[in-house]
């Protein structure tokens, strides 16, 4: 059996009667998903027996919530890339899976794409309910009908989940938001692959057409947020993405996004990254600000949570606000203008003001330094904006530093020549000192006056040229290419977004004649380019002279890494000193445009085999068993691995799988199976001479 990385999920409550249909209408397609996760709502009916049937299907129950709770849930659970829903008294046609992973494929841009559907009467007196009348209407119009669409997951991160206060109307509510966010919804396929039952229970013809009815339906599909959205946001991209880290700040954090609102300039995205909070502060962006793009981690400091919002901002620009902080109107468009005015301009800072929630903090003497420092200080960060290509050329934020990140930041574009003397003298910035700042209550940071003081540009400007000069990334990323740029991005995101910073990746661009070295500069890695064609192991010997870290992983341009896995081979290698390389499994997953090709053989479990994602090593291992043999086009891995096998190389196996191995039409193994047979012969000769 096939399957592709779809996840596809059924939220159900008392629809015994209908989901073995639904079911039965999924493993009826051609293209599989990896997983079918039904949530049972609190049903009272015999729908877990009839699931029974289905072992292999993930069965979650839950109190009755809600059916944004159950989906909630799923996603939550959801291992696939790609999701896609289906109502437990509904179905899905022959061949939706199939058009909908085509459709993906031809259009790499898209992130969402629906089909059309139909609505089923169950009952011909059905036609004369108002509420029936109203959904036959929509679908000779509706497009955007979500049961039907197939969606990158990664949407639900941009854009938030379902909306638990919703009882109907949530799925279209959810479908504006991704509107609103900047999600393309126009992919669309016109053929009808979606059935939709309308029956005598369903949850949109039981709802009594009361106030609560109505109102459901207000904040809904409903003229009025569809309205806003495209008059205020009309699906563009950002051209200013706003983050704002916080942790326990809710007393604050209204305050600080009204005054972004206030701005009155579109296009514009904001970004809240809680940072651990354990105060109502996801309550008060989800009921208030929906529109906002919400990320929660584990308390990790103010400079892991920028960095957060940074890796997930669209705009061209960057600004930084501290959630208890506020602007004063017009500072984006003073800034904006000054970039007009001064387009070699990286970053314009703007005055700034320090205000008192106390009077009696002026007794403080870090509070006397911070008053201070505003008469001579024109480059705090927060004030700034800043062309989002900085950050690829200096790097993120420091995570080591608990204050005074900013600062460091700052030295380091100064060293790296950016320059950071455009500043507009108005103050457009207002600070909030009160007893709960980090920089008064740091324990971690600075915590006198005198310590403050040590901070001064020569000597973080010393501590960057060491840290940033001289210090080793821990691990080295190498990824061979050529003509990869289908898929190389995505191999590139897959890394750039683990936990673990520390690392390098060097891309060992071979002869290629696409735009993949143009994909791999764009996303700020390390890039060689060769100036003839040298194969795989010789493009990995390339990678491996120029890799500076303490280990190395090779990675294959067209495969995805599973986040977390990183962490997870440096556990054992923390666990186990003595361990000299560590290997995991991987998981084989079909491209969609081998859907038709018969003759691509897919491993249906997670198996251990050849280092490409699947391996960690430390540095000194090559130093004894040597490079790849560049004369072994096909099998220089496993050769390289016999080598290091007879040196009795300490290694351990660890069953997690690490990493998603993609079949398309153009894999290596594909395309040069002679090579194979005849590589893998020529090993086999060299170990019986042995």
């Amino acid at each position: 059996m096939k399957k592709s990385l779809i996840s596809v999920i059924i939220p159900t409550y008392n629809r015994a009667k209908y989901i073995k249909k639904a079911i039965d209408s999924i493993y009826a397609q051609k293209y599989t998903p990896i997983e079918i996760i039904v949530v049972d709502d609190g049903s009272t009916d015999n729908t877990q027996e009839i699931l029974q049937d289905y072992p292999d299907i993930k069965y979650f129950y839950q109190e009755n919530q809600g059916v944004s709770s159950a989906r909630n849930l799923a996603l939550q659970e959801s291992t696939g890339q790609y999701v896609a829903f289906l109502d437990s008294d509904d179905y899905w046609l022959p061949g939706k899976l199939e058009a909908q992973t085509k459709y993906f494929c031809e259009n790499p841009d898209c992130q969402i794409v629906f089909t059309g559907y139909h609505n089923i009467l169950s009952k011909d007196e059905l036609q004369s309910m108002e509420l029936v009348k109203h959904e036959l209407s929509l679908e000779k119009r509706y497009k955007h009908y979500l049961p039907s669409a197939l969606i990158k997951k990664e949407v639900f991160q941009k854009c938030g989940n379902f909306s638990k206060e919703l009882l109907t109307g949530e799925d279209s509510e959810i479908v504006l938001r991704m509107q609103m966010r900047g999600i393309n919804i126009n992919h669309y396929i016109s053929e009808n692959y979606y059935h939709r039952l309308l029956h005598g229970t369903n949850l949109i013809l039981t709802l009594t057409p009361t106030k609560e009815c109505k109102e459901s339906f207000k904040n809904s599909i409903l003229s009025n947020l569809r309205e806003q959205i495209q008059n205020k946001h009309v699906a563009k991209k950002p051209l200013i993405s706003v983050i704002i880290p916080t942790y326990n700040r809710a007393s604050y954090i209204e305050k600080a996004i009204n005054s972004v609102l206030a701005e009155n300039y579109e296009p514009i995205e904001i970004i809240v990254v809680d940072d651990g909070s354990t105060d109502n502060t996801k309550e008060i962006i989800q009921k208030k600000y929906p529109f906002i793009k919400y990320f929660y981690q584990e308390n990790r400091g103010p400079s892991e949570a920028r960095n957060t919002g940074i890796k997930n901002a669209l705009g061209e620009y960057i600004s930084l606000l501290d959630s208890d902080d506020y602007w004063l109107p017009g500072k984006l468009a003073a800034q904006l203008k000054y970039f007009r005015e001064n387009p070699e301009c990286l970053i314009v800072f703007t005055g700034y003001s320090n205000i008192l929630e106390k009077e009696e903090l002026k007794e403080n003497d870090l509070v006397q330094h911070e008053l201070l420092l505003e008469k001579t200080l024109k480059q705090l960060l927060p004030t700034a904006l800043i062309k989002k290509e900085v950050f690829q050329k200096v790097g993120l934020f420091s995570k080591e530093l608990f204050v005074a990140e900013d600062t460091e930041l700052i030295i380091r574009m100064c060293v790296n020549g950016i320059k950071t003397d455009h500043y507009l003298s108005e103050n457009y910035y207002h600070r909030l000192l009160h007893d709960q700042n980090l920089i008064l209550t740091s324990k971690k940071g600075i915590t006198d006056s005198k310590e403050i003081n040590k901070i001064t540009l020569s000597n973080i400007r010393q501590k960057i040229q060491n840290k940033y000069t001289q210090q080793t990334p821990v691990i080295s990323i190498i990824i061979p290419v050529k003509d990869g740029e289908k898929y190389l991005k995505e191999a590139l995101d897959s890394i750039t977004t683990q936990q673990d910073s520390n690392c390098e990746i060097i891309v060992v661009d071979d002869l290629s004649v696409d735009q993949s070295a143009e994909i791999a500069i764009q996303a700020g890695v390390k890039v060689i380019k060769l100036s003839e064609h040298a194969g795989p192991p010789k493009a990995r010997n390339i990678g491996l002279k120029e890799a500076q870290g303490q280990f190395i992983m090779f990675h294959d341009a067209d495969d995805i890494l599973i986040d977390g896995c990183l962490r997870s081979f440096q556990k054992i290698f923390q666990e186990h000193p003595e361990t000299e390389m560590v290997f995991a499994k991987r998981q084989d997953f079909i491209s969609p445009e081998l859907i038709e090709n018969n003759d691509i053989s897919l491993k249906s479990e997670a198996y251990f085999g050849g280092l490409a994602g699947c391996a960690l090593i430390k540095r000194t291992v090559f130093d004894k068993v040597g490079f790849f043999d560049e004369n072994i086009l096909a099998g220089d891995a496993i050769s390289w691995q016999l080598k290091a096998r007879d040196l009795d190389i300490k290694s351990k196996n660890i069953p997690e799988i690490t990493v998603y191995r993609r079949l398309h039409q153009n894999n290596f193994s594909q395309t040069h199976k002679q090579n194979n047979f005849k590589d893998f012969a020529s090993i086999l000769r060299q170990r019986i001479k042995k």
